[in-house]
């Protein structure tokens, strides 16, 4: 037979002492709303929410803030582009802080709205190759967006460095550039061509 030693907890005490008085210590009351009432409640407010979603308002201000304050709802994360790398709910609804009034109502003043919707879908799209990746989204909201017309000049040897002969011969030709034999030397021509110019290679564009 083993034995096995173990202290048993000390008993609380109903009294407490404050300033060398010994005093009933206060009892907890029952709060109003227990773990409970929360989740029952937390179900109601969820079903009420979206029956109403179903029937959202037409008018376009009213549903783009309704849009932009759920990005700063508590169960969204958003990993952004640098120099911002993580956007918790706490950090995004700072983005959005100016859309509601000091008493809990919306501002849809179109300004605002405008300045916000831009603010966070900066902060949230991305076409970095890591995992801030957006994806399609960015490519579609880019040309939705003409986002083509904002793209830097790519006759560059560093840009047309990374393209393969096959592509490198189609961008020549796209320059009115003749393909010549070494593609050092079509790099070198293009480069010179298009160097005083807005040249965007195609494989870029958002389309």
């Amino acid at each position: 037979m083993k034995s096995l030693a173990f202290w048993l907890p000390e008993a609380r005490s109903a009294k407490i002492t404050v300033n060398g008085d010994t005093i009933a210590a206060p009892s907890r009351a029952r709060p109003d709303v227990t773990v409970k009432d929360h989740e029952i409640i937390g179900d109601l407010r969820t079903d009420a929410l979206h029956d109403a979603l179903a029937r959202a308002p037409n008018e376009d201000d009213a549903l783009l803030a309704l849009t932009l304050i759920s990005f700063a709802s508590q169960n969204v994360s958003v990993t952004s582009a640098p120099p911002n790398n993580y956007h918790s709910a706490s950090t995004m609804a700072l983005l959005i802080a100016g859309l509601i009034k000091g008493d809990g109502t919306l501002n849809i003043e179109r300004d605002t709205l405008q300045k916000t919707a831009c603010s966070l879908l900066r902060h949230v799209l991305s076409c970095h190759v890591n995992r801030t990746n957006s994806g399609l989204a960015a490519r579609v909201v880019g040309q939705a967006i003409s986002a083509d017309s904002f793209l830097p000049n790519m006759g560059t040897d560093e840009f047309l460095s990374c393209l393969s002969r096959s592509a490198m011969e189609g961008t020549a030709k796209f320059a009115s550039v003749p393909v010549l034999q070494n593609v050092k030397d079509t790099r070198a021509a293009s480069v010179k061509r298009v160097a005083d110019t807005e040249f965007v290679d195609q494989s870029v564009l958002f389309g």
